[in-house]
């Protein structure tokens, strides 16, 4: 069974967050999963005590959620701090734009931040680390 280093939840609904994650979907050490998946909500409900509709990327005992995770993923693939931190400082204001422009409205909430794995969502992100995935288009 394959295992993977990190994980990736996303907003399936949101095609800015959609398109973001498309490129690390394709990495064998990172697991993308959507949202809305029953697994993701119990892992959400007890990481945070709700289920925010935000780019969250589990890495180890750290949990990056909104810019942080977009951050942190840059920086875990090797883009250079400064592109990092212009896509951090950016990705807002740019799927704003970018929703008006193509027409689509985001459904995502505005958290942002780094906190570390609570214990109760460590076997949530455990389950979903281990588990097979089947990517749907």
């Amino acid at each position: 069974m394959l295992m993977y280093d990190a994980l990736v939840i996303y907003n399936g609904d949101s095609k800015y967050q959609d398109k973001i994650t498309g490129g690390f979907k394709k990495l064998d050490d990172i697991k993308a999963v959507q949202w809305s998946d029953e697994t993701v909500q119990n892992f959400l409900e007890e990481q945070f005590g709700w289920t925010p509709k935000s780019l969250v990327v589990v890495d180890g005992d750290t949990v990056y959620i909104g810019k942080h995770a977009t951050e942190h993923l840059t920086n875990r693939q090797g883009v250079p701090t400064m592109l990092s931190e212009l896509t951090k400082s950016r990705a807002e204001p740019f799927s704003t734009v970018a929703s008006k422009l193509l027409d689509f409205t985001e459904d995502t909430d505005e958290v942002h931040g780094e906190f570390p794995l609570q214990s109760e969502a460590e076997e949530y992100v455990d389950d979903l680390l281990g588990g097979t995935s089947i990517d749907i288009e």
